[in-house]
């Protein structure tokens, strides 16, 4: 399961959670599997988990691709709060960078490894229960097709 999207109704937030080998595809079906669906409501919390990733390819070919996805959320993506959850291995500046790569947006967000931290800048003491499914991947290993 390269990601999931999880909506948790009180308080409100979305997670969504990438695990294994990603590329660009997979990152950018889960943006649109979160920003896209109908009953998304602009300036939610989100939660990306991406402590389960084990590899990341993005080459410097991806970059069009990735502006133009950000593109393409960018009025869902106003306003609000996003925390990147990252493992002590990950790249964290390519999930610094990334938002930067669309157009300007009012949403801020943090990239940290510590849950207690993400959990504090989107407004949480503890992650919520009762989590629904609303959007899941199995776009598996390797490129994604051109």
């Amino acid at each position: 399961m390269p990601f999931r999207v999880l909506h948790y109704a009180e308080p409100a937030l979305d997670v969504v959670e990438v695990t294994g080998f990603v590329h660009w595809g997979v990152i950018a079906a889960g943006l649109r599997a979160l920003y896209l669906r109908p009953d998304w409501a602009p300036g939610t919390p989100v939660l990306w988990d991406v402590t389960g990733i084990t590899n990341v390819d993005v080459p410097p070919t991806d970059l069009s691709d990735i502006g133009a996805t950000f593109a393409e959320v960018a009025a869902a993506r106003e306003g609000g709060r996003t925390a990147v959850l990252v493992g002590p291995k990950a790249e964290q500046e390519l999930w610094v960078l990334f938002p930067h790569l669309g157009p300007p947006s009012t949403r801020r967000v943090v990239v940290t490894q510590r849950r207690a931290e993400a959990l504090a800048f989107l407004g949480l003491g503890a992650m919520p229960e009762g989590g629904v499914v609303v959007g899941a991947s199995s776009v598996g290993a390797g490129r994604a097709a051109r």
